[in-house]
């Protein structure tokens, strides 16, 4: 018999009204309550919002002690295990679908941080408020001392770190040790402007990634990206969040990532390690060769294989994670030259760079499904992009195609300027990919560089 036409109705409005749900740490026995029944098979994304406690006036003006942070943390994890023990008791009673689980853009704050948000000048008598400056070091952790429990059913598992609360890379290590079937991750993480914590939070995240299985993960989306308080982004009418990572002045020295005297970066090797069964790795940040191809220097030298990588993009920085810049240029005259405005680095230099190349193309070699490579690095907002891109046929390029006819064979394309083009070995690595599948004829073009300006 059919149910009525009013109980079909109510469950076509609670599939609408319960697909998505964002939740505040402080309204989960309100998501319990009203989550019931068949509403919670019709949940498939949460989005998290996680409140710290809140603090004085009288604190404003100071940065962060060990103590809050340690405090915050907890408050933090507390948070995750409360949340994770709610669809751990539905799991039982089998009305639960896949779950994608977000920790969104400031997923993580105290009431108090949002005066920061919204410049809201709160401040004591005679007192000093730093804003953001109280906590823009300080780095959100799960306690190893707070157990919480494995969910089966979340398959993605997104995170995106940024103010004005920071959350350690380590987090999404720590929380996929307890989804055991994640399929796809995208985590977005912040470095800290001072160097000392910047190294040690990338050692910690390769580290805790070397021993961390995620035996079903099949398309990982990894971003480290720098604070972004970059003055001269406003001066120039730029947007922050979009050029964040963009060198300003190409004069300064770059910072190194690894301690002093390490022959390659740690958390490139990790990364290289973790992706081999991927089906789809997008890769931001700063790297190195041993992104790509082990060092001599590691004990574990094995030639890698990526047996069912299909899509691999790599977004990698000017700066390398030792500090050395990859690309070089005319500097102009120190007299002629803005002290936070300098971008002139567009040739690839050939000490730094080709190394890089080197390894990338002994990879893709043991790339056997390999259908679209992308290798690309921002230059700057006026100088554009330097990029090597491949398609194999049947792929759409994101530019350079020029008619239908183009998506028969396959394509490699160049934007690289006229004194960078790769040659060669490399040139002859990059033009085999996929040759042995789809035959000898390929489409070698190079293009004009992409540039812009957002205003």
């Amino acid at each position: 018999m059919p149910r009525p036409a009013t109980n079909r109705g109510k469950e076509a409005v609670e599939l609408i009204t319960f697909h998505s749900l964002q939740v505040r740490s402080n309204q989960l026995s309100d998501f319990r309550t009203h989550v019931t029944g068949n509403r919670r098979k019709y949940l498939t994304r949460l989005i998290y919002h996680i409140v710290l406690p809140e603090y004085p006036k009288e604190v404003y003006g100071h940065v962060e002690t060990a103590h809050e942070q340690q405090a915050n943390s907890k408050a933090f994890t507390h948070a995750i295990r409360d949340l994770f023990s709610t669809p751990k008791s539905w799991e039982a009673e089998g009305l639960q679908s896949t779950l994608r689980l977000e920790f969104p853009f400031r997923g993580a704050y105290s009431q108090t941080d949002l005066r920061v948000e919204h410049m809201v000048d709160i401040r004591p008598r005679g007192g000093v408020d730093i804003f953001q400056k109280r906590f823009e070091d300080s780095f959100l952790e799960i306690s190893d001392s707070v157990d919480f429990p494995s969910l089966s059913n979340v398959l993605w598992l997104i995170i995106r770190s940024n103010s004005p609360r920071q959350l350690a890379p380590t987090v999404g290590t720590s929380l996929a040790a307890h989804l055991p079937n994640l399929k796809t991750i995208s985590w977005h993480f912040g470095e800290s402007d001072e160097k000392d914590k910047m190294v040690k939070n990338r050692i910690k995240f390769a580290q805790a990634l070397d021993q961390t299985q995620i035996p079903h993960c099949s398309a990982a989306d990894l971003e480290f990206y720098q604070g972004g308080r970059n003055h001269s982004q406003h001066r120039y009418g730029i947007k922050p969040d979009i050029l964040a990572e963009v060198p300003s002045h190409h004069g300064k020295p770059g910072h190194a990532r690894v301690p002093a005297g390490s022959p390659y970066d740690q958390l490139c090797s990790s990364l290289r390690l973790f992706s081999h069964n991927l089906t789809s790795l997008i890769l931001s940040g700063h790297f190195d060769p041993s992104l790509f191809w082990p060092s001599r220097d590691e004990t574990s030298a094995s030639p890698p294989t990526w047996p069912n990588l299909v899509q691999l993009k790599v977004m990698f920085n000017q700066v390398s994670p030792s500090g050395d810049w990859y690309f070089t240029g005319h500097q102009p005259d120190p007299d002629d030259a803005d002290d936070e405005y300098c971008q002139f680095r567009e040739h690839g230099d050939e000490a730094t760079l080709n190394p890089f190349l080197t390894a990338f193309s002994k990879a893709i070699q043991n790339m056997p499904v390999l259908e679209h490579f992308m290798l690309e690095c921002e230059l700057g907002h006026e100088l554009g992009y330097w990029e090597v891109a491949y398609y194999a046929p049947g792929q759409k390029a994101e530019w350079g195609d020029e008619g239908p006819e183009d998506h028969l064979v396959r394509r490699l394309y160049y934007t690289v300027g006229e004194v960078c083009k790769p040659n060669g070995v490399i040139a002859d690595r990059l033009r085999s990919v996929g040759r042995e599948k789809y035959g000898e004829q390929i489409l070698e073009r190079f293009l004009e560089r992409r540039t812009w300006r957002y205003t």
